[in-house]
């Protein structure tokens, strides 16, 4: 029986990579443009709506949370010296970065909604543009949940571990390891199950959502260790080192994500037959 599940899942990956092979990086270039575009609007966004509520000496402290669990390397530092600056600017900033987070949103969600409808078999994308756009904007707003939920755990997590001392270090590294890779979990599981048009099942799903919160965390601590000893873009793009890491990094992370839904298709073909 273990054999036979051995095999299965050894399937299962060969047809994944032969999907993502044939398409699957072209797609997360093409998504990494459109991912860049909406990132820095939003974070105009939420920082200004932050700054609103708790202040820029809090806002500051949630927002290196969030850039420490979200990018690896130097890529973080590049971020958040450029936070104090968006919160200093005029509201008219505010409605210039939602116009131009609306259109790219749509955008990456437009493709993004094409790329997953490939993968599961869906080719006849009949969801009008207007909708499209709509979606795009929900996205936003659940993603921008996400990772305030992202940053309330990791500060809870830090308050945890220094009022409860007499904890082990290694639990609450492993607590601090383990939450978040859950919340990824959740994000994939959601993006996977809800963003194509054609519902794989949940079987089928999870399975690539795990897969892709795993490969997420592996690849991330190789991406910061990568940064730190080999790699050293400011020599060959100056200042724009830390740009060009955030654009590689980003690329990973959405070639991550439709190999894990490459494999939640093999699955779920599978099932059908």
């Amino acid at each position: 029986m273990r054999k036979v599940t051995q095999l299965g899942i050894l399937r299962y990956f060969k047809s994944a990579w032969l999907g993502f092979s044939q398409r699957g990086q072209l797609r997360a270039a093409a998504l990494s443009y459109y991912a860049l575009l909406s990132l820095f609007p939003l974070l105009v966004l939420l920082l200004s709506a932050a700054n609103l509520i708790w202040g820029e000496a809090v806002v500051l402290e949630r927002a290196e949370l969030l850039a420490q669990r979200l990018f690896p390397g130097d890529v973080p530092s590049m971020i958040i010296s450029g936070i104090g600056a968006v919160l200093n600017q005029e509201q008219s900033l505010n409605f210039i970065a939602l116009i131009g987070l609306l259109w790219a949103a749509s955008s990456f969600f437009s493709n993004l909604t094409m790329a997953l409808d490939t993968i599961f078999g869906r080719t006849d994308s009949d969801r009008p543009m207007w909708r499209n756009r709509v979606a795009g904007a929900l996205m936003i707003g659940i993603l921008a949940l996400l990772l305030a939920g992202t940053v309330i755990i990791a500060y809870g997590l830090r308050l945890f571990s220094r009022s409860i001392l007499e904890y082990p270090a290694a639990v609450m590294r492993l607590l601090s390891l383990l939450i978040p890779m859950l919340l990824n979990t959740l994000i994939l599981t959601l993006l996977l199950r809800y963003v194509p048009q054609a519902r794989a099942q949940w079987r089928a799903i999870i399975p690539g959502a795990l897969l892709g919160s795993i490969g997420w965390e592996i690849s991330r601590g190789l991406f910061a260790w990568y940064l730190e000893n080999l790699a050293n873009y400011s020599v060959v793009y100056g200042s724009l080192g830390a740009v060009i890491a955030l654009l590689l990094w980003t690329y990973i992370s959405l070639a991550i994500l439709l190999f894990s839904a490459e494999f939640s298709a093999a699955i779920d073909h599978r099932q059908h037959e």
